[in-house]
Parts: structure tokens; sequence; C-alpha cells
């Protein structure tokens, strides 16, 4: 969460806040399909992308 919210300050990024991931060394990646029982949000995905100032509600909510 420090990137997104340094960004959001400066909207600029001299200072490395994080350590570089190399996905070589990182080993074997799995995607899963999103699902409702674990990310509840994503059922009114849709109605957020279409008003997204109901996005800053729904994350003030939180």
């Amino acid at each position: 969460m420090q990137l997104p919210i340094a960004f959001a300050l400066n909207k600029k990024m001299d200072e490395n806040i994080l350590e570089h991931v190399d996905l070589v060394k990182t080993g074997s990646l799995e995607f899963r399909e999103i699902t409702c029982d674990r990310y509840p949000i994503w059922e009114i995905r849709d109605e957020l992308l279409q008003n997204p100032e109901r996005g800053l509600i729904v994350n003030a909510a939180k």
C-alpha cells in the first residue's frame, strides 16, 4: 500500500520504496479465478466501473 499512497501524494517517484522483484527467482506463479466468496466486492465491480465516484464511498466504508 505504500507505493499507491506515495504516488497519490507526490505523483512523482524518485525514491525506491519497494525492492525489485525478480520473477525468475520467484518460481512459479498461480492465477486463480476471482470468486465472490473470497472477494465479496467483486459482485459490484461493474457498478463501480460505471460510477467511479462510488468507489470512494466503498473504500471509505471499509
